[in-house]
């Protein structure tokens, strides 16, 4: 059942093709928000739209975050459909290269940089008028548990997420005149297309799972609820924070027996 509308009603989720961004689309659509999704090419951002049941509030935006510029038009574009900005959700990220330091080359370095860090950064920058123009409301990045420790193989990653989070507080500080409101999620282990062949390895024994309290990886879904509170008014009194949804992985810190897990996206 839907639920009531939120008073911060418009949403733009960038990575909004993927599983974790499609989740969080249908959420804050049956929270009653009007959203925009962005991805990289048409057809993913068609297929996303195609999941979401007809009639909702939900549009798509093609766009290359990386790129600074098209970013700005990407927010822009998103304003003009949704007629206002009062949320953005930083969803969008690659995992980059798997291999050794000694072995990244600074092209790794400055993929994973520009696409998960510079790449929220400036939909930041572009969307922070507009958001305050609407009399404020929220910004969430998706980060990871990459970036709170250290993991073999996915430096590049690690680094990129462990910066997005700092900008997570510096841009809580200098936004809350603006009655913005920015926070971070950082997920573990999450089952989507990219992870599932991963999580399969693994086996559902709880045993090979044993660094996770929960057992388990979580669903998008979990994640989605999550990004949701954050950027709802429920969370009025929240900001630079990271709200750690890994099913109590980081503070087991025990060897799950896999390694290099897609990132969750």
């Amino acid at each position: 059942m839907p639920r009531a509308r939120s008073s911060t009603s418009l949403a733009l989720i960038t990575g909004g093709a993927g599983a974790i961004g499609r989740a969080t689309a249908r959420r804050l659509l049956a929270d009653g928000y009007r959203v925009a999704i962005c991805s990289r090419t048409e057809a993913s951002v068609a297929r996303a739209l195609s999941e979401l049941a007809a009639g909702t509030h939900a549009v798509g935006v093609v766009g290359d975050l990386a790129e600074p510029e098209d970013a700005r038009r990407v927010v822009d574009e998103a304003v003009a459909r949704l007629d206002g900005l009062n949320v953005l959700i930083n969803a969008h990220g690659i995992q980059g290269r798997i291999a050794a330091i000694a072995d990244l080359e600074p092209a790794d370095w400055l993929e994973s940089l520009r696409t998960n860090l510079l790449g929220p950064v400036a939909t930041t920058t572009a969307a922070i008028g507009h958001i305050s123009a609407t009399g404020g409301g929220a910004i969430v990045n998706v980060a990871s548990i990459d970036a709170l420790r250290a993991e073999v193989g996915v430096a590049a990653y690690g680094v990129s997420k462990a910066g997005l989070l700092a900008f997570t507080q510096y841009a809580a500080a200098e936004l809350a005149d603006a009655h913005i409101r920015v926070n971070a999620v950082a997920p573990g282990w999450v089952r989507t297309p990219m992870t599932e062949p991963a999580i399969k390895a693994a086996g559902a024994d709880r045993g090979r799972w044993a660094n996770t309290a929960l057992g388990r990886p979580a669903e998008p879904d979990e994640v989605a609820a999550v990004i949701a509170f954050l950027a709802s008014p429920d969370a009025s009194y929240v900001t630079g924070e990271v709200l750690v949804a890994d099913g109590g992985q980081v503070v087991l810190m025990r060897e799950l027996g896999l390694r290099h897990p897609p990132a969750a996206l």
